[in-house]
């Protein structure tokens, strides 16, 4: 429509810029409502034990105005903001995925504060193929963020860890002056609770373990593990006797049944161990 009348046309430009003003001071207020409310729910998390609502809350936020994840990105990688509102970003970012989340956790892993670094690690596991960030959270410097990642493993149920979770039984990070950590028996217990067969052979290698590595509960543990790998075969289930001395004589029996299974407390192959498999199954 072409405007013919001079002051009729100043009237209408006037009228269009009050328009598109209006418009964006209402896309910004209400982008200020949504930061608002945004560190509102950061606030409220840090004052609880439990969060998990508030959480919720945060993720349904970001995934209706998305521009806020850059934003909560920024302030995960803040060192200034305190460290609780970081952790509860971090879990957060996690749920939403994302390669601006997962840059922002990948740089959150390396921080001196192994709080954060454990909330990154765990705002990771979300996400796929991070295989190398379940290595990295099980060797990390800080018992506790090992401790939880091996909590993480169990309860995502991610028998693809398995390996990982072999490695660090037998990783030095575990010892101390040559005595084993508890976080050892944490580790065997994670092994038997994902059922793989595969980590057999690290579970009997603990019988073999020079003495001031060894303790009366990982050996334990380790033929609790194995039990439940093998449910039919677990003897544990047969005798009263101390579990780990039961699945010695056990073992023992089979070995002098089937000639190519090593004798007790020889180092086993992850090959033997599998001929071990289909002898008793």
């Amino acid at each position: 429509m072409v405007c013919t009348h001079k002051r009729l046309c100043h009237f209408y430009q006037a009228l269009l810029v009050m328009i598109l003003c209006f418009v964006t001071s209402l896309s910004h207020a209400e982008q200020n409502h949504q930061t608002q409310k945004m560190h509102q729910l950061l606030d409220q998390a840090t004052q609880k034990e439990g969060f998990s609502q508030e959480v919720d809350q945060l993720v349904s936020l970001l995934e209706q105005q998305k521009a806020l994840t850059k934003d909560l990105a920024t302030l995960v990688g803040d060192a200034s903001t305190d460290w609780k509102k970081r952790w509860v970003a971090a879990v957060t970012l996690g749920h939403i995925k994302g390669e601006t989340a997962k840059k922002a956790l990948v740089a959150l892993k390396e921080s001196p504060i192994y709080t954060l670094r454990e909330a990154a690690y765990r705002g990771l596991m979300n996400f796929e193929e991070t295989q190398e960030y379940r290595t990295q959270c099980l060797q990390d410097g800080a018992l506790p963020v090992r401790s939880a990642c091996i909590d993480m493993i169990v309860e995502k149920k991610e028998s693809d860890s398995v390996s990982a979770l072999a490695q660090a039984l037998f990783s030095p990070i575990n010892t101390y002056k040559g005595q084993s950590l508890p976080i050892r028996e944490k580790l065997v217990w994670a092994m038997g609770q994902l059922g793989d067969r595969s980590v057999a052979p690290d579970l009997i290698r603990v019988f073999s373990e020079q003495d001031s590595l060894q303790t009366k509960v990982l050996k334990e543990k380790a033929c609790q593990a194995l039990g439940q790998i093998f449910p039919m075969a677990s003897p544990a289930q047969k005798t009263s006797g101390v579990c780990s001395q039961e699945w010695e004589k056990w073992y023992e029996a089979a070995a002098q049944s089937n000639s190519s299974l090593p004798k007790v407390h020889s180092q086993l192959s992850r090959n033997l161990i599998e001929e071990l498999i289909f002898f008793v199954s």
